[in-house]
């Protein structure tokens, strides 16, 4: 840069930070440093090849991405409206259940007609899961609201949840046995209970309402990768003079005065990287210092002790009992597209069984004694014109504790055993997916498969996590509320990302918006709407 000072710092370049980073250039010429510990910028909004194959880390789908749907209009202002989405065919969700399977389609008529045939006395429950989602969903919107800057708007979130309670400490679990008869349709109900990364007994009832109702209009998927939407966020960050520097691992915030003034990172590769060794260390001063490593990192790793605050030791306690979302991902090179067995693009969710919660607990532990209890299969090639060769990617939960022996070895360096360790996951997941798919394993010419352990080396998330604070009744609470809060209690330090919004890629660009309604000289909401609306 040429001014060594930027106007703002940010801690990792996730779809938070992209979102704060590239709004402060292109909306306000702000010169903005950010500190990215990987050797690739996006976090889990970024993409990878191997050879002719590319993957997407974290982005499979996205919903409300139409022409002039609101979220679209967001994401083409963070993009500058440089990245095109594609529809994804319809039916754009298939749920695979031993002895049947569910097709879902778009709209009100798409979700009646996927489920009213195969549960017709039922029809009472299903018009109040469509009615409940909905109300839940604005439950939500109105938490979200009482998040941001400005006084009007927190108004407005405060009314939003008076008319619309989301009364977080009431589970799935709990509204569908007050509901659903049908177990079948109580497990069909909740199939992708993985996009939230928590099952119907530990999430609330409003987080599974947001995330259904975010797809209820179909669903979309960024043409080229979600590598573009890095791109392009990273072109406004620079066009105003600011920098993405990577392979930069921040290993505290500097605080002087009782206010955040500077980080000081170390680089992760080549020489002078390591934990070991500080003469490589670098200093970056800026006012403004946004943190998008996640609450547990800011907290617990960045923040000098004698600075953190009280609520510290409740975030601590909350990481060591709260259940984690964790996974595993089969990156999977095709010989050709799977088209002839049936599959168009769609996501494709194969459970093992109807219960959820069984599913769950044996997830903590089957990567060492059992069979994946469920496969999330995704086609990235299918659902992207311009992807070079066919791919997939099979995604499951699973514990971190299964891993626990291998922490601290190197990524791509952790032993032979490690390395079968891995190839009986893998095997794992693609007997369920050929037990549902028959004849898809003849087509896989490359695998390499992601562990928790992966995820916790290359982003820094706590223990591999992948939606950061687990969303269960107690993240939502307002007593915690200042964990994950936009505005810290240190002057000059902020928050973004997933942990500030709600998880998912269009969560954590939430969350980047909330960040920027608090920033001096930032973006408030009505103001980032209202640009989103001129183009």
């Amino acid at each position: 840069m040429s001014d060594p000072d930027p106007d703002l710092i940010l801690i990792g370049s996730g779809m938070g930070a992209l979102t704060v980073g590239a709004l402060m250039a292109r909306l306000r010429g702000k010169r903005v440093l950010v500190l990215e510990r990987h050797f690739r910028a996006g976090g889990f909004t970024h993409a990878f090849r191997r050879g002719p194959y590319s993957w997407d880390v974290g982005v499979h789908y996205i919903g409300e991405m139409g022409p002039r749907m609101g979220s679209r209009r967001l994401m083409d202002l963070v993009t500058g409206g440089e990245v095109e989405w594609t529809r994804m065919p319809e039916p754009y969700e298939r749920f695979s259940y031993p002895g049947h399977e569910i097709e879902l389609r778009s709209g009100r008529d798409g979700f009646f007609d996927a489920f009213l045939p195969h549960f017709p006395e039922e029809e009472a429950a299903l018009r109040r899961y469509w009615r409940d989602i909905h109300r839940a969903m604005q439950g939500m919107a109105g938490h979200f609201m009482g998040r941001a800057g400005g006084r009007g708007l927190r108004a407005l979130g405060g009314l939003v949840r008076a008319l619309r309670p989301p009364r977080y400490h009431r589970s799935t679990a709990a509204w569908l046995e007050q509901h659903v008869r049908s177990p079948e349709l109580a497990a069909a109900l909740t199939s992708i209970w993985g996009d939230y990364g928590l099952p119907p007994s530990l999430a609330p009832f409003a987080l599974h309402a947001m995330v259904a109702v975010h797809y209820t209009r179909g669903a979309w998927y960024p043409q080229g990768g979600a590598g573009r939407i890095v791109a392009a966020a990273v072109r406004a960050i620079e066009g105003a003079g600011g920098q993405v520097l990577l392979n930069r691992k921040v290993d505290e915030v500097l605080i002087e005065g009782g206010r955040a003034v500077g980080v000081r990172a170390r680089p992760t590769r080549g020489r002078g990287a390591g934990p070991g060794s500080d003469a490589n260390l670098e200093e970056h001063r800026a006012p403004v210092i946004v943190s998008n490593a996640g609450a547990a990192n800011t907290w617990r790793q960045l923040v000098p002790e004698a600075h953190r605050p009280a609520f510290t030791a409740d975030l601590d306690r909350f990481l060591d009992r709260a259940p984690l979302s964790t996974h595993v991902s089969a990156y999977l090179g095709l010989r050709q597209e799977p088209t002839a067995l049936g599959m168009r693009g769609e996501n494709h969710w194969l459970h093992r069984g109807y219960d959820h919660d069984a599913a769950w607990r044996a997830g903590s532990t089957w990567p060492a004694d059992g069979q994946a209890p469920l496969v999330y299969l995704s086609f990235p090639s299918l659902k992207d014109p311009d992807a070079a060769a066919p791919t997939a990617e099979a995604v499951s939960i699973c514990g971190d504790d299964a891993f626990a022996r291998w922490r601290g070895r190197p990524w791509k360096n952790r032993g032979d055993d490690y390395e079968a360790f891995k190839q009986g996951i893998t095997d794992a997941l693609l007997d369920l997916v050929e037990e549902r798919r028959p004849g898809f394993r003849e087509l896989i010419d490359f695998v390499e498969l992601s562990t928790p352990l992966t995820t916790e080396d290359l982003t820094g998330h706590h223990r591999g996590t992948i939606y950061g604070l687990p969303g269960t009744a107690a993240r939502f609470d307002r007593r915690n509320a200042a964990w994950g809060h936009p505005r810290t209690p240190v002057p000059g330090l902020y928050q973004t990302g997933a942990d500030a919004g709600s998880p998912g890629l269009m969560g954590a660009l939430q969350g980047g918006l909330l960040t920027l309604s608090h920033l001096p000289g930032g973006v408030s909401m009505p103001q980032a709407i209202a640009a989103s609306r001129k183009g």
